[in-house]
C-alpha cells in the first residue's frame, strides 16, 4: 500500500493504466490541470482521494463511492463540477466531502449516514432537503454559504446534537435573524443577520450590519478537525480620537490550548489603544507612524501582562491604519498580514515567530532552552500573547512593519490566521481573492469582499488546513 502526492504540478491527464494502482491508499492531485479522471475499479484500498483546483467537470459520485468502498474523504472544491442529484452508493463509507466551488444544483444525501462533514460552499443549490439530521446522522460541520438558498428551514428543524458548525451565509435568505441553532453550536455563519453591532464580533458568530457600507470582510470557520474555536477577530474602521486622528483597526488574535487570552486579546484591543492615543496624542495636531507605531507596541504590552491570569495563549496580528495614509503592521506568533498590490505583486507586513527560523532558534537556545520536534513546550510558535509560564522562551516582543499608502499602488490587505498561511503563499492568497472579485461584480462591493473572504477561508480547507480559520479583507481606497 502506498501514498501518491501529486499537487501543485500542471498535469492535465493521467495514464489509462493508473487504475491499476489497486496498493493506493491516497492520491492528491489537488492544483493540478485536469479535465477527466481515470476509471477507479481497480481501487479497493484508497481511503482519501483529494482533487480540488482542477478542471474536472463531471465527477461520478456513484461510481466513485461504489468502486472506492473504503473512501473516508473526498474532496474535489474548486473544479466546475456540475451535478444533477447525484447519487451514492449504498456501500459508501465517505466521512469528510468538500465539494465548494463548482456548479452543482441538487445532490442527494441518501447513504451518507457516516458523513461528519460536508462543504457544498459556492455552488448553485436553491434548497436542503428536509429531515437533513436524519439523512447525516453523523454529521458535525454543515457549509452551505455562497448558494441560492431562499429559506433554511432544514437547518433550523435540525435537532442532531453532533453538529457543532454550520454556515449559510452569503445566500438568498430573508429571515435568517429568526433562525434559532441548537445550543451546542460552537459556530453559526449567517452574514444576513443585522441589527448588531459589527465591532463585537463573538468568536462563534460572525455578525456585520448589512446598512455598514464598508470596504472589509471577514470569514472563519472552526474547521473540520477541530472541535472548539479558539480565533477571535477585531474589526472597527472608525475610531475618532480628535478631529485630527482617525484610525482603522483589523485583528486576528488565534489562540492555543485554549481560547481565554484569544477572546480577552480581541475584548481589549480597542479600549487600550484608544486610551494610550487620548492620554498621549489627543493634543496632537498631526502624528507621524512611529508614534502610532509606538502605542500600537504599547497596548499589546498592556494585554500581554493584564493575560496573566490566563494558563492559555493566543498570536496575534494587528494593523492600524491612521488617518487613511499610514498602515502599522504588528504581530507575535505566526499569523499574518500581506499588502496586494494593484500589479499583482505582495508584500508581506509581519513576520512568522517559529522554532524553525534560525533567529528565533538562536534566541531560544542561548536562553537555554529546547526545541523537539520544532516545538518549544509543545508550541509550534516562538512569540505569543500568554503562555507567561513559557517565559522567556516563547516571547511577546512583537514585529512592526509601516508603509505610507499610496492608493495607486497598494489596493488590498489579507489579514489571516496559520490555518490559512500553512497551506497558501502570500501570492497565492491575494489571487485567490482577486480572482474571486473579478468573477462576482454583483455591485455591492461588500458583499463581494465577503464572498472572496469565503472563498480564501473554503479553498484552505480543501487544501487540507487542519486549523481553525479566520480572515480579513480590507479593500484599500481613500
Amino acid at each position: 500500500m502506498f501514498v501518491l502526492d501529486l499537487c501543485y504540478n500542471q498535469i492535465k491527464n493521467l495514464p489509462a493504466s493508473f487504475h491499476t494502482l489497486n496498493q493506493l491508499v491516497s492520491l492528491d492531485i489537488t492544483r493540478n490541470q485536469l479535465t477527466q479522471f481515470v476509471n477507479m475499479d481497480g481501487w479497493t484500498k484508497i481511503t482519501d482521494l483529494f482533487l480540488s483546483s482542477n478542471q474536472l467537470q463531471n465527477l461520478d459520485l456513484f461510481h466513485i463511492s461504489e468502486s472506492c468502498h473504503r473512501l473516508a474523504r473526498l474532496s474535489a472544491g474548486y473544479n466546475k463540477i456540475q451535478s444533477d442529484h447525484q447519487k451514492w452508493s449504498p456501500n459508501s463509507k465517505l466521512q469528510q466531502l468538500y465539494l465548494s466551488g463548482n456548479v452543482i444544483k441538487s445532490m442527494s444525501f441518501d447513504n451518507l449516514q457516516n458523513l461528519t462533514v460536508l462543504f457544498l460552499s459556492e455552488n448553485e443549490l436553491e434548497s436542503i432537503p428536509q429531515h437533513l439530521d436524519q439523512l447525516l446522522p453523523m454529521i458535525r460541520h454543515l457549509d452551505f454559504s455562497c448558494n441560492k438558498l431562499t429559506n433554511v428551514d432544514a437547518l433550523q428543524q435540525c435537532t442532531n446534537e453532533r453538529i457543532l458548525s454550520v454556515n449559510f451565509c452569503l445566500n438568498q435568505v430573508q429571515d435568517a435573524h429568526h433562525y434559532k441553532p441548537n445550543h451546542l453550536l460552537t459556530e453559526v455563519t449567517s452574514h444576513q443577520i443585522s441589527h448588531k453591532d459589527p465591532n463585537q464580533l463573538a468568536p462563534h458568530q460572525s455578525l456585520y450590519n448589512t446598512k455598514v457600507n464598508s470596504k472589509w470582510a471577514f470569514a472563519h470557520s472552526i474547521g473540520p478537525f477541530r472541535t472548539s474555536m479558539e480565533d477571535s477577530m477585531v474589526i472597527n474602521n472608525d475610531i475618532t480620537i480628535n478631529d485630527n486622528l482617525h484610525l482603522q483597526l483589523y485583528a486576528v488574535f488565534d489562540g492555543h490550548a485554549g481560547e481565554n487570552t484569544a477572546k480577552f486579546a480581541a475584548e481589549r484591543l480597542q479600549p487600550v489603544v484608544v486610551n494610550i492615543f487620548e492620554n498621549k496624542y489627543a493634543q496632537l495636531q498631526t502624528i507621524d507612524a512611529q508614534c502610532a507605531e509606538q502605542a500600537l507596541c504599547e497596548a499589546l504590552e498592556t494585554i500581554d501582562k493584564q493575560s496573566e491570569q490566563f494558563s492559555d495563549g493566543c498570536t496575534a496580528v494587528v494593523v492600524m491604519i491612521v488617518n487613511k495614509n499610514t498602515c502599522v503592521a504588528v504581530n507575535i506568533g505566526d499569523a499574518r498580514a500581506v499588502l496586494g498590490n494593484v500589479d499583482g505583486s505582495v508584500m508581506r507586513l509581519t513576520h512568522d515567530h517559529k522554532p524553525s527560523d534560525p533567529s528565533e532558534r538562536n534566541r531560544v537556545l542561548e536562553l537555554g532552552g529546547v526545541i523537539i520536534g520544532g516545538r518549544i513546550n509543545g508550541y509550534a510558535v516562538s512569540r505569543a500573547i500568554g503562555d507567561h509560564f513559557c517565559r522567556p522562551f516563547i516571547s511577546s516582543k512583537p514585529h512592526t512593519c509601516l508603509v505610507d499608502l499610496n492608493y495607486g499602488v497598494h489596493d488590498l490587505l489579507v489579514i489571516a490566521c496559520d490555518g490559512v498561511w500553512d497551506v497558501h503563499s502570500d501570492l497565492h492568497a491575494v489571487e485567490v481573492v482577486n480572482q474571486c472579485l473579478r468573477e462576482n461584480r454583483s455591485g455591492d462591493e461588500q458583499r463581494d469582499l465577503f464572498r472572496a473572504a469565503q472563498r480564501l477561508m473554503g479553498s484552505s480547507i480543501c487544501d487540507r488546513s487542519t486549523d481553525n480559520i479566520s480572515v480579513i479583507l480590507v479593500k484599500l481606497d481613500h
